[in-house]
């Protein structure tokens, strides 16, 4: 998140992928996908992370507007874990993890995962 965050605030495009448990017991990145201003699409069968192009961690879930939901609704779809990362004006980047049973208010505007930083 840390790489892909700067990209996606110039041009207000969220970028995603997945993170995986590989063969050799490690974890690996997929390739990030570019989204639109409002949604990028993250594969169910694994981790997901995903940015938010206005500087915000806060999880979407007010509409399902992206793909087959929200960022909640991926979450408890999915039973995996999403993190989300933003660049914020002073160019650090802010990242949160929604995770299953412990991201709460799934279908209220606004769902505060764990902050990381």
């Amino acid at each position: 998140l840390d790489a892909v965050s700067p990209l996606s605030r110039e041009p207000g495009l969220e970028v995603s992928g997945n993170i995986f448990l590989g063969a050799d017991v490690e974890y690996h990145y997929t390739l990030p996908q570019i989204g639109d201003s409002i949604s990028a699409e993250v594969d169910t069968r694994w981790i997901g992370y995903h940015t938010h192009p206005n500087g915000s961690t806060v999880f979407s879930n007010e509409l399902l507007i992206a793909g087959d939901g929200n960022d909640a609704a991926w979450v408890r779809s999915s039973g995996k874990a999403l993190y989300v990362g933003a660049q914020r004006s002073n160019g650090s980047v802010g990242i949160s993890v929604c995770e299953p049973g412990s991201c709460p208010n799934y279908g209220l505007k606004g769902t505060v995962g764990r902050v990381i930083r």
